[in-house]
């Protein structure tokens, strides 16, 4: 929660003195594959595209040899592809095509789009080859294979593969897709299970109240290194990370590259109270515009006025309104400083003390965004930062850690949330 008055005015000296903390300073995240980029959920890739007649090749490399037009009714129209069953629009952004001694690489950010998702699937998929549009047409089988294929399966499954998790005294049921291909690249290893087992029986961990999820899976190794990496609705969670990791190391050899790529989506069968909830760009709208508010805190009379205007930007929410509140300080700072927290964090409601992950709040993803796209879109300078980081509890942990010497990427950092009795967790 936030603090005020001399002790934050004292907190604003302080951090006038740390580490440069301008917008600039903060970079996206890398992912783990070399060959891809962190984006926005939105799709917002933070890289010109390349020509739409690139596009146009990924486009009809689907509607061929994927079949798409025959098997679910889509068709081709300008800038994306449509199905009709089940209703999907999928989108694909060639973000570069490059060459090296006559080899080709492709990289393609893939976005689909359900009518009633409540954020796109976001997806890179990489293609090789010995010309341009060999590269190409490899990225677009790859998506088709272990993406699309996916998430078509699952609406048409019957609900033999399910997941259950509970949030709130409420079970949530979620079907999964009936076969999920696993993409691998590299010399065979002698898998006795897929990615998707190894994670399998936490996964309910990191769900919640969405209608659909959908699980990445990524696990690799070369000259000895694993690297890996899981998300879930585009978060990453460095906990089934670690699973995937350690699964590599007992891989015989790891000197010689080997990947494996497998996507999961999983469609709620049962649960929920019907609610309408606040939508993805409301919310990350509601989070940028809580950026612009904080720095008017100075005392406790301009708090509850920062809080207020927090209420009424939410429309009202006063769930959503807690949540801003006590996440946007903290993500601002994880995202200058280029940290994440643990996958699990702490609500501390009245007297109540519960234990969550990050994707089962509806909305922490959101206001991620939120965070990110304010840090890329306004550039704010020192002053504006400094007055925003000393709301962070995260911030001022993180400078005194380093200056008894310890390591920012080596720390343990945790995400609390104060609220209410009444609060909702969502």
């Amino acid at each position: 929660m936030f603090g005020f008055g001399k002790k934050k005015k004292a907190k604003e000296e302080e951090l006038k003195k740390a580490p440069d903390v301008s917008a600039e300073k903060a970079e996206t995240e890398p992912a783990e594959e070399p060959e891809e980029e962190e984006v926005s959920f939105q799709g917002e890739s933070g890289v010109n595209t390349v020509s739409d007649e690139r596009a146009a090749k990924i486009y009809d490399t689907l509607m061929g040899g994927g079949g798409l037009a025959e098997k679910y009714g889509a068709r081709q129209e300008k800038g994306g592809i449509s199905l009709s069953d089940p209703k999907l629009i999928i989108h694909a952004y060639v973000q570069r095509v490059n060459e090296h001694n006559g080899n080709f690489s492709a990289e393609v950010l893939y976005s689909i789009y359900g009518e009633d998702f409540e954020e796109p699937v976001i997806e890179f998929c990489a293609g090789l080859g010995h010309s341009e549009e060999e590269a190409l047409s490899q990225s677009a089988e790859t998506f088709s294979a272990v993406v699309l294929m996916s998430v078509i399966a699952a609406f048409g499954c019957t609900g033999d593969h399910t997941v259950k998790t509970e949030l709130e005294g409420q079970e949530y049921v979620f079907r999964r897709s009936c076969v999920a291909m696993v993409a691998s690249i590299g010399e065979k290893r002698d898998n006795t299970k897929t990615l998707w087992e190894l994670v399998e029986p936490v996964i309910s961990k990191y769900l919640g109240t969405k209608k659909y999820y959908w699980v990445r899976l990524y696990a690799s190794c070369v000259n000895g290194r694993e690297n890996c990496e899981v998300r879930v609705n585009g978060q990453i969670l460095d906990g089934l990370t670690e699973l995937l990791n350690g699964y590599v190391r007992t891989w015989s050899d790891m000197q010689t590259f080997h990947s494996e790529k497998q996507f999961v989506f999983l469609i709620r069968n049962s649960g929920g109270t019907g609610e309408v909830f606040p939508k993805a760009e409301n919310v990350i709208e509601a989070a940028m515009k809580t950026i612009a508010v904080l720095p008017e805190i100075q005392d406790e009379v301009t708090n509850e006025i920062a809080g207020g205007k927090i209420y009424e930007l939410c429309g009202r929410d006063t769930d959503l309104s807690w949540e801003l509140r006590n996440f946007v300080p903290e993500i601002y700072a994880y995202v200058l400083l280029d940290v994440r927290p643990r996958d699990t964090f702490t609500v501390i409601r009245g007297e109540e003390t519960i234990e969550l992950t990050l994707t089962q709040m509806r909305h922490y993803g959101y206001i991620r965004e939120g965070c990110e796209r304010y840090l890329r879109n306004n550039n704010p300078g020192r002053e504006f930062n400094i007055r925003v980081l000393a709301l962070s509890a995260t911030y001022s942990g993180v400078m005194q850690a380093v200056e008894a010497g310890s390591k920012i990427n080596e720390l343990d950092l945790t995400l609390q949330m104060t609220a209410p009795a009444d609060y909702r967790i969502r």
